[in-house]
């Protein structure tokens, strides 16, 4: 029996027992936040302190098997770290799984990078590197604990604060993440993610790794910088084959005509073709474009203070969850050019 299968039921009989939500927090049915399939995020306020909340609650009837609802929520329940979202309470009824979390009032990083392209702008290398470096930090502690994402990407990533002179980020969704230790498991082969970050060896059918997180920090870094994908033709099916191709990443100019040689040399580094060839987050936390940057990216990152915790239940406590946004789409806002589609 697998950990995530010991995991799931270890929860249905702590965790997921039939609770009224309602009478702890005070749902805002209208004051939805984002709607996706069966899906939807609203606000929602402690009746006890008066914090105010998100939730997001699934209509189990619409989905093909709860277990992996479940399976979100396990995998969310032991993760400590302030670049994920932090969940504070798990309920499950007759209809619904309601997952409490903390607000995240910057909206998504996709929305920030569509609203500078409007202006004709795009992330400096420092707002990059902010990001990039929170990223690396995320995915270094998800590794370690021997969990992949296989899903980062602009919709996924969520930023605390609306205040533009701030980068405090939030990784969101984990609804394809999974139990992976490069050790003692072995390579995986579910074609997962969305075309936008998804790594070539993903696409191809290839048996993969962890390093398929590295390729997507690579994609979003490129992004940030141009807003464009790295690999990005005008068809769906031309840009899978770019991904899937031998072509090494380009940095044409004048958009990258102003950034440095070493910014362009890391995301080399992360969107090599050969994931064997990828360095691990923690090789590219050393790395001399964040080295040189830190000073200066730190200063954007704003360090709320701790989220407060709240037990469920018999003592379980659920910490971290995501929002989801629809990611089958074509987006050209001003030169913002991101295709998206969903993997079947």
């Amino acid at each position: 029996m697998s950990d995530v299968v010991k995991a799931v039921r270890a929860v249905e009989r702590r965790v997921m027992q039939y609770s009224d939500i309602h009478q702890r927090y005070d749902v805002k049915y209208d004051r939805e936040i984002s709607r996706n399939g069966d899906s939807v995020v609203r606000k929602c306020i402690d009746r006890e302190t008066g914090e105010r909340l998100y939730v997001k609650s699934t209509d189990k009837l619409g989905q093909q098997s709860i277990d992996a609802l479940r399976n979100e929520a396990v995998l969310l329940a032991g993760f400590e770290h302030p670049n994920i979202l932090g969940v504070r309470e798990v309920f499950e009824d007759d209809k619904y799984l309601h997952i409490v979390t903390e607000r995240c009032k910057g909206g998504e990083l996709f929305d920030r990078l569509v609203n500078k392209g409007r202006k004709g702008k795009f992330f400096s290398e420092v707002e990059a590197a902010a990001v990039v470096y929170q990223l690396l930090l995320a995915v270094s502690y998800l590794h370690r604990k021997a969990v992949v994402h296989r899903d980062l990407k602009l919709e996924g990533i969520a930023l605390k604060s609306r205040n533009k002179g701030y980068m405090t980020l939030r990784i969101c969704n984990f609804d394809v993440a999974t139990k992976y230790n490069p050790e003692t498991s072995p390579p995986m082969n579910e074609r997962v993610g969305t075309t936008f970050s998804t790594a070539p060896e993903v696409l191809r059918g290839q048996k993969y790794t962890n390093k398929c997180d590295i390729w997507a920090v690579g994609v979003i870094g490129y992004a940030l910088m141009c807003g464009k994908a790295p690999f990005q033709a005008r068809y769906h099916l031309d840009t899978l084959e770019l991904v899937k191709s031998d072509r090494v990443v380009e940095f044409p100019v004048p958009v990258w005509a102003g950034v440095s040689e070493r910014a362009k040399g890391f995301l080399r580094l992360c969107l090599r073709k050969d994931p064997t060839a990828r360095p691990s987050p923690e090789e590219l936390i050393r790395h001399a474009w964040i080295r040189k940057l830190e000073v200066e990216f730190l200063n954007v990152i704003n360090e709320s203070a701790p989220f407060k915790r709240r037990f469920l239940g018999k003592g379980f406590l659920s910490r971290r969850s995501r929002f989801n946004r629809t990611s089958s789409r074509i987006t050209m806002t001003g030169s913002i050019q991101v295709i998206e589609h969903e993997i079947v």
